[in-house]
């Protein structure tokens, strides 16, 4: 087994460890979980990139995306927000490094597996869907539209650029280019 260990498990474990945290965070009933008491503080006091920070995540949805990708699991039945591993035990540090070999030879078998239907997609003579990781495939003009679309609902592209929904994607984009030229051609 590999001598490093992820920088991931020993930040988990120190805040969940650290006293002065229990209200925040702290270790379940069995000793092999943690609670998140309350999600707003850790996303303020322990979560950040503006500032140093006690967990590598951006935000709370990045850190239970973290937790799943690094081994842990939702409680099922807890009545709070609550994560476990089998090796993730109070007062037994030296476990993470098998919680990490876990969960790393768990992602490697999920990704040879996808890796192993999509060579078997090409060799049948089929396109591999583009958000399958086929690098090689170009967006149609259908997904470009649909991106465009969902930004625009979401506000985050200008309403002027919305409204260019009767151009070509290949016009949008160049509008696009345009005005970023044209905004730093500003500030000089």
């Amino acid at each position: 087994m590999a001598e490093y260990l992820d920088s991931f498990y020993t930040c988990i474990y120190e805040v969940v460890n650290d006293p002065s945290l229990d209200s925040i965070i702290s270790w379940g009933k069995s000793n092999n979980s943690f609670i998140i008491w309350n999600s707003r503080e850790l996303s303020s006091e322990l979560l950040s990139i503006s500032r140093p920070s006690r967990l590598p995540c951006a935000n709370i949805k990045m850190f239970f995306h973290d937790l799943q990708h690094y081994g842990f699991k939702r409680v099922k039945g807890s009545p709070h927000i609550e994560f476990g591993n089998a090796y993730f035990v109070r007062g037994k540090p030296e476990l993470l490094r098998k919680m990490q070999q876990k969960s790393f030879d768990k992602n490697h078998r999920k990704y040879q597996a996808a890796r192993a239907k999509n060579q078997a997609i090409k060799d049948a003579g089929e396109k591999v869907p583009w958000f399958q990781g086929n690098k090689d495939r170009v967006a149609s003009d259908d997904d470009k539209r649909t991106v465009r679309e969902r930004l625009c609902s979401s506000g985050r592209l200008d309403q002027g650029r919305c409204r260019d929904s009767d151009r070509s994607h290949d016009e949008v984009s160049a509008g696009i280019k345009a005005s970023r030229i044209h905004q730093v051609g500003d500030f000089t």
